[in-house]
């Protein structure tokens, strides 16, 4: 379900901050993510190795809609930035989930109605990014999504809000030529008709996906 990701940017301001008074001994390497507008800030990211790291910014000073990605496959030396939508107006991302330098995958809700969702990935290290979105996934008013996740290149979930009283989940094994929906009977069920997921609160290890949910779940 919609919700706002603002503390995140917030705390990240107010390190900044204290940064400027009191220099770090650890934190001292200042990384440009070329993004193409002054006012952008990073909001997520999603590092893979000491080289290869994915980010999802915002256009800042413009209603903060998230559109730029910024990525660098040397460990910060060089970035390389640019929009992953056509525009800003038709859907608000939930998440970014990188798979290598060239892959990575982005999920995202319809911001006028706050449902449904669209599933864009990249395979040429952002240069064009792809609406790849599962077929007939997340089209109930209901649906929601909150966030993309690959445990392995070919192996990933898309995950969204409960409808008709199960969780969402679409699965590939594939890489996303295909995607077949999880069973409700093969997912806890929501504790009332008011829980819902959180939008990029989610963690993978190896094969395992922990995400959270608006009453303390997990």
């Amino acid at each position: 379900m919609k919700k706002s990701l603002l503390t995140i940017f917030t705390a990240a301001l107010s390190v900044g901050a204290f940064a400027q008074a009191v220099p770090s001994p650890f934190w001292n390497t200042l990384q440009n993510t070329n993004f193409p507008h002054t006012s952008a800030g990073l909001i997520m990211m999603d590092v893979l190795d000491v080289n290869t790291v994915w980010g999802l910014g915002n256009y800042g000073s413009n209603g903060r809609q998230s559109n730029l990605f910024a990525m660098t496959n040397n460990g910060g030396t060089t970035w390389t930035s640019g929009p992953i939508l056509p525009d800003t107006n038709t859907y608000q991302i939930s998440n970014i989930e990188g798979v290598d330098a060239n892959t990575c995958w982005m999920s995202a809700w319809t911001k006028a109605t706050a449902n449904k969702d669209v599933v864009y990935n990249t395979t040429n290290g952002g240069t064009s990014w792809t609406n790849v979105t599962p077929v007939g996934s997340f089209t109930n008013n209901a649906s929601f999504v909150n966030f993309i996740c690959f445990v392995t290149p070919t192996v990933g979930v898309v995950a969204g809000d409960p409808v008709g009283g199960d969780f969402e989940i679409w699965k590939t094994i594939n890489g996303g030529t295909s995607w077949s929906k999880i069973a409700g009977v093969n997912i806890p069920n929501p504790l009332s008709t008011s829980e819902y997921g959180l939008t990029d609160s989610y963690f993978s290890l190896g094969n395992t996906i922990w995400f959270g949910t608006n009453l303390g779940r997990v």
